[in-house]
Formats: C-alpha cells, sequence, structure tokens
C-alpha cells in the first residue's frame, strides 16, 4: 500500500472529528520515536482529527492551521497497534510561499513508524520548483478558516463530507 493509492482508494469516515484549541494529549496522534512520543500543536494552533478506513486499515489525518502566522499542516498517517506511520504531510508555511507534500513514495510497510519525517520523504514540488498553489485559503474562502481548512483537506485526501451541512461553521 502506498499514499497515492490510500488517496485514490474509496473511504469510510469513523470520525469527522471537531475543531479545537484546547491541547492536544498523546493519544491524539501517537509517534512512539518522537520526543514526547506524540505529535502535538500547541494552543495557538485551531486543529482536527478525523480518522477513516480504507484500503482494510485505519488511517488518521491531523489537520492544523494558524492564521496569524499562515500555516497549515495536515499530517496522514495509518495507525499500527499503538504507533502510527506518517505516509505524507501536506504543508503551507508563511515563511515561504507555496504549497507542498512531504511524501513518502515506498510501500507502508517500509516507512519508519513512530516519526513525522521518516527518512526517504520527498518534498514535492522541490523547495526551488515553481509553486503553482500559492494562495493561503483556497480559492473560494477569503481567508483561512475551519471550514476553508476542512475544505482543503477533503479535497486533497479526497474525503466526502458527510452532508451538506458538514462545512458550516461550528460553535
Amino acid at each position: 500500500m502506498r499514499v497515492a493509492e490510500v488517496i485514490r482508494s474509496s473511504k469510510v469516515v469513523t470520525d469527522w472529528g471537531k475543531w479545537s484549541n484546547d491541547s492536544m494529549g498523546k493519544q491524539v496522534f501517537p509517534l512512539l520515536k518522537r520526543r514526547g512520543a506524540c505529535l502535538r500543536y500547541g494552543v495557538s494552533y485551531r486543529w482536527r482529527l478525523i480518522r477513516f478506513t480504507a484500503l482494510g486499515r485505519v488511517f488518521r489525518l491531523l489537520v492544523a492551521y494558524r492564521q496569524d502566522v499562515a500555516e497549515f499542516k495536515a499530517h496522514l498517517a495509518v495507525e499500527q497497534d499503538a504507533d502510527m506511520t506518517v505516509l505524507c504531510s501536506w504543508e503551507y508555511h508563511g515563511t515561504h510561499p507555496g504549497w507542498h507534500m512531504h511524501v513518502c513514495c515506498e510501500e507502508a510497510a517500509a516507512i519508519t513508524s513512530g516519526i513525522v519525517r521518516p527518512v526517504g520523504a520527498h518534498r514535492l514540488p522541490g523547495s526551488k520548483a515553481k509553486h503553482r498553489l500559492l494562495r493561503f485559503a483556497p480559492p473560494k474562502f477569503a481567508s483561512m478558516n475551519d471550514n476553508a481548512a476542512l475544505a482543503e483537506v477533503s479535497q486533497r485526501f479526497r474525503l466526502d463530507p458527510e452532508d451538506l451541512l458538514s462545512l458550516r461553521v461550528e460553535p
């Protein structure tokens, strides 16, 4: 199973999660080889964890963004017992232009689990290559917000919204 197969496959979202500014617990996105044994974003980030099944496996998609510094990250990982194997990260940083992905193109079984950026991960497009996607918010949105972030990952990772009202602003 490769990341492209996961993205192209049909998925069943088992938990859309909720947007939060709370501190993330270790159980949200465990990475056992990382210091602290997990990936965490601070309270300055707005984050959401989406869980889905595909190809007979369970996946987690951690989405986090900050408007004040134009920062966005979405980490796709497959669950491996108590650990996770990160397959790719879709990112935007206000410090340099362009949306890009850090991706391992190998079979998931060959990717080191427990770390955010496994050995062999490639940046697409490369740092010096031309970037076609330069705006922080998706074209239909004036700025990055919960709906824009959810629309971005839904399109990028081919997740179907649960219903037409799922992209509404949550209280």
